[in-house]
């Protein structure tokens, strides 16, 4: 299945870093953002302007490092709820608890470039991803990355009440409440 495009920055991010403060000339100056659930995947395609650049008409890495982060986010958000049961399933969020960059070739300022980000595998909350960063040809790797997010465990009123639902749905009377 081919990647459709996301009609939209998803709500959620719309006041953050990456999506508000990091837009404008000479910043994130074009973002495109793609969703395949058939292959759990995203992919942003941005042109990055040379105000972000660490050495002249490069981009510094602290950079393509926040670009992945956000792009595992977006991944999480768009993919995990989709593909997964259990806990991940009604949990509204995930942080990074890792995040590793490879640099494999420096990524000139003003070029369009995309990242990409699938996810690897689950295993109860943490959801691990993968991505690369590469010229719009393909041809050219800048960089790839792998990433860890955790989801919160819950509140344990949160957990009484899952268990008072899963009783009631076998049609016994609900458990006393914890002291």
């Amino acid at each position: 299945a081919a990647m459709e495009r996301m009609d939209t920055t998803p709500a959620y991010k719309r006041m953050g870093a990456w999506h508000n403060t990091m837009r404008g000339e000479g910043l994130v100056e074009e973002m495109e953002l793609y969703t395949d659930a058939g292959n759990r995947s995203v992919a942003g395609v941005y042109r990055l302007g040379c105000s972000l650049c660490g050495h002249k008409g490069l981009i510094h890495g602290g950079i393509t490092a926040m670009a992945f982060d956000d792009l595992f986010g977006t991944c999480f958000y768009t993919q995990v709820k989709r593909d997964t049961k259990g806990k991940i399933e009604s949990s509204p969020s995930a942080f990074t608890a890792n995040l590793d960059v490879n640099y494999r070739t420096p990524l000139p300022c003003g070029t369009r470039v995309i990242f990409s980000a699938k996810i690897d595998r689950i295993e109860g909350r943490k959801i691990f991803m993968s991505g690369t960063a590469t010229s719009e040809s393909g041809e050219v790797r800048y960089a790839d990355s792998t990433a860890l997010f955790i989801t919160p465990r819950k509140k344990k009123k949160e957990e009484e009440k899952e268990k008072t639902r899963q009783v009631q749905d076998q049609g016994l009377p609900p458990p006393p409440p914890s002291p």
